[in-house]
């Protein structure tokens, strides 16, 4: 169909010739060529439209994400404010530009939790942190390549992680356990059915942690196998990174005699403190289970006895009060339902319930022990705070490295996440709200950028969000 002459007769830039498109009169740039000994026309592209019989130029959007002037301030600054350390750390083993990414990836998901990579680059873009660190490639595309090539480099993972496991303090308590991980992966090798995977449908990775007491922050982490036993996982960890002048407790789910024979030899300057199982030989041998003192813990009164060994160790038994109610319970409310009363067995139970027992190479008194003991549940609250509050609980890259590279950028927002909570709880903000939810109202902070004077102000929409920022010296 020919294009309508009142169409044509619009003023449009010269060399330019009108096309159909759809219900769109587009104006295209033309220029010519000699070829063959003749001129030949050839169009350079479309600059324009006409548009209710006028031409409008065709202009690049100004719309963009990364030119915002309102950009979300007060999580990111958060988790800036308390890791910038961090950073510096990472440029001790990385180049700037590989530093820079990790670090970006890292605060983001600090920031909004367990988010995909898709969505990685928006958050970035739009939160004040790309004007702190500009110019940051976080595409969908970049940040698969990039996995990929920081999982195949896994030398520098080992050694920021052991620059960190250096710094800790000397005396200091170190936790190290386990959790198990959900992971979409159908192609990584970490991917397998644990026993807990099987009963729920989906296959997990298993990640070692371990967690330092004092800072009530991780100092390092490695991802297994789901189905790797925490045995097994426990012992690669302590040949892998060194541990020095510090004190390692975990459960008795990871402790072998292969693991505690090597802390005990190869590691002479490190101590230990793990439970060992109630039906350990050694207790009755050593009539563990005729205390010889009490003390209060919390409301609770505690029976204990200290033994020495040959080996320069101790055993610790514990029979807490309270626990044993809830046991003895618990055991006969079983007993009850099922109809199945056996006093012998009864008696056999009375001496287990509540009891719990440890070896260490460390000589300290009973409640020194006991209140040890009791910190140790800082990292079940840890796993807590990082699959529940923080979401990064689910895997969704494919491949080995990129799975390996993807928990080491979690470790450090794990790190920058621990020292939030921390400072929330030293500020006292979590007397009155939740993590979520102080994450929620810094969500409200923003710092828009005044067009005259091309500086960024702070802004917001509550009066309790300011308060908050207040009280974080943001």
């Amino acid at each position: 169909m020919p294009i309508p002459k009142e169409i044509l007769a619009v003023e449009r830039p010269k060399n330019t010739r009108v096309k159909k498109n759809g219900n769109r009169y587009d104006v295209i740039k033309r220029t010519s060529v000699w070829k063959n000994g003749k001129s030949v026309p050839v169009e350079l592209g479309k600059i324009g439209e006409i548009i209710n019989f006028e031409y409008v130029e065709t202009k690049t959007s100004r719309l963009n994400f990364a030119l915002c002037d309102i950009k979300q301030f007060g999580r990111t600054e958060t988790a800036y404010k308390l890791s910038k350390d961090i950073f510096q750390d990472l440029c001790k083993v990385y180049n700037p530009s590989d530093a820079k990414i990790i670090y970006a990836i890292a605060i983001i998901r600090a920031a909004y939790g367990n988010i995909t990579n898709r969505e990685i680059n928006r958050k970035y873009q739009c939160s004040f942190f790309s004007e702190q660190f500009p110019g940051i490639g976080l595409s969908s595309s970049n940040i698969s390549r990039f996995l990929e090539k920081l999982g195949y480099n896994y030398r520098y993972i080992k050694q920021f992680i052991q620059n960190r496991i250096d710094t800790v303090s000397p005396g200091s308590t170190i936790v190290i356990d386990g959790m198990l991980k959900n992971c979409s992966s159908k192609s990584s090798d970490f991917t397998k059915w644990s026993w807990k995977a099987r009963t729920k449908g989906v296959q997990n990775i298993s990640v070692l942690y371990a967690f330092d007491l004092n800072k009530k922050e991780p100092i390092a982490s490695k991802v297994f196998q789901g189905n790797t036993l925490d045995t097994m996982a426990f012992n690669r960890f302590i040949d892998e990174f060194s541990l020095n002048n510090c004190l390692i407790m975990g459960d008795k789910g990871i402790l072998s005699k292969e693991s505690l024979d090597k802390l005990n030899t190869q590691k002479k300057n490190v101590k230990n403190l793990f439970p060992i199982k109630r039906n350990d030989k050694r207790i009755k041998a050593l009539e563990l289970s005729k205390y010889e003192m009490t003390f209060n813990s919390d409301e609770d009164i505690i029976l204990c006895k200290k033994a020495k060994l040959d080996q320069g160790e101790f055993l610790y038994s514990f029979k807490s009060t309270n626990d044993y109610n809830q046991e003895r319970r618990a055991y006969l409310d079983k007993v009850n339902r099922e109809q199945s009363f056996n006093n012998e067995l009864l008696q056999e139970k009375e001496n287990l319930f509540g009891t719990i027992t440890f070896i260490s190479n460390e000589d300290l008194s009973l409640k020194q022990i006991y209140d040890l003991y009791k910190t140790r549940w800082e990292i079940e609250e840890f796993f807590n705070f990082y699959k529940n509050i923080v979401e990064l609980d689910f895997v969704r890259v494919q491949q080995n490295t990129s799975v390996i590279a993807t928990e080491f950028i979690n470790l450090i927002s794990s790190i920058i996440t621990s020292r939030m909570k921390k400072e929330f709880e030293e500020k006292g903000l979590t007397e009155r709200f939740s993590f979520n939810q102080i994450m929620e109202r810094l969500s409200s902070a923003n710092k828009y950028l005044d067009g005259t004077t091309k500086k960024w102000h702070y802004t917001s929409e509550k009066k309790y969000t300011d308060n908050i920022v207040d009280i974080l010296d943001l």
